[in-house]
């Protein structure tokens, strides 16, 4: 009898010391994973939005949504809005994500001004995404045909983007006479018609005048100031280095232009503006 409750207690004793080693052992694997993801540099994985995003088949939302598309339009305009992203998309597709979302929008609420106007605006200058914010444009007209904003918008982007004039020119005229159109255009639509070469100078007046209807620190407002500053550095600089009198030697923000061995330089990083096409 005695000699079974030894046994009993030697088998109690062995059972608690392999817990207990068990519970060390866990506690020395959690330490040492610590240790390691502490002093470990993992690489990072960054997904485009253009995988990532969600994008919704309008026609089966349209089945499910029981009449409720203004709720559903709203819906992905407040994602959208909070998902928007500043990747620049190079393909010519319309298949950009936010292009389609705002198609989607534009389905459900047809009437959705708002869309119209800050998609083919985001599209065009800020997602470099030219066909689906020309897209987007036409079809706002379709809702909207006399909108002046819509036409004075996707004007420019036919005129300096894509360089379809004769199109520029139809929508340029259609809104000469309003009061909203800046007097320049008159002469502007004349040299569009005789040339096949944008003047920069053209270019900085327009974009100017469409800085003024954007909110400060906004990405279109910050990408529009952006190119303001590359259009003057390339008309200032081309002057300073051809010695001309009347230069202008500070750029858009106001900061002097750098006098280098091969001429003049921005002090700030400088892409040179591009029209779609050249």
């Amino acid at each position: 009898m005695i000699k079974f409750k030894h046994n009993r207690i030697i088998m109690i004793i062995k059972q608690k010391a392999s817990k207990l080693y068990l519970i060390l052992f866990s506690i020395f694997l959690l330490v040492i994973g610590n240790i390691l993801k502490e002093n470990s540099k993992y690489p990072k994985i960054i997904i485009s939005k253009e995988d990532s995003a969600l994008n919704i088949n309008d026609k089966i939302t349209r089945f499910f949504s029981l009449g409720n598309n203004r709720i559903i339009s709203d819906f992905l305009w407040i994602t959208t809005l909070l998902q928007s992203d500043l990747e620049q998309y190079e393909k010519r597709d319309k298949n950009s994500w936010m292009y389609l979302r705002f198609n989607s929008i534009t389905n459900f609420d047809p009437l959705f001004f708002n869309a119209y106007i800050f998609g083919g605006k985001y599209l065009a200058i800020v997602k470099d995404d030219l066909i689906g914010a020309e897209s987007l444009y036409i079809k706002g007209l379709k809702s909207y045909p006399n909108s002046h904003p819509l036409i004075y918008n996707l004007a420019f982007l036919e005129a300096f983007e894509l360089k379809n004039h004769e199109y520029a020119i139809k929508l340029y005229e259609s809104i000469v006479d309003d009061e909203r159109t800046p007097p320049f255009i008159k002469t502007f639509i004349q040299r569009l018609r005789y040339t096949l070469s944008l003047d920069l100078n053209e270019t900085y007046n327009i974009l100017l005048e469409m800085l003024k209807d954007e909110q400060e620190q906004t990405p279109i407002y910050n990408k529009i100031e952006y190119d303001l500053f590359t259009i003057k550095a390339e008309i200032d600089i081309e002057c300073l280095n051809k010695k001309l009198e009347t230069c202008d030697d500070t750029d858009y923000f106001g900061e002097k232009y750098i006098k280098t061995k091969n001429g003049y330089k921005t002090s700030r990083p400088l892409i040179k503006y591009r029209i779609y096409g050249k």
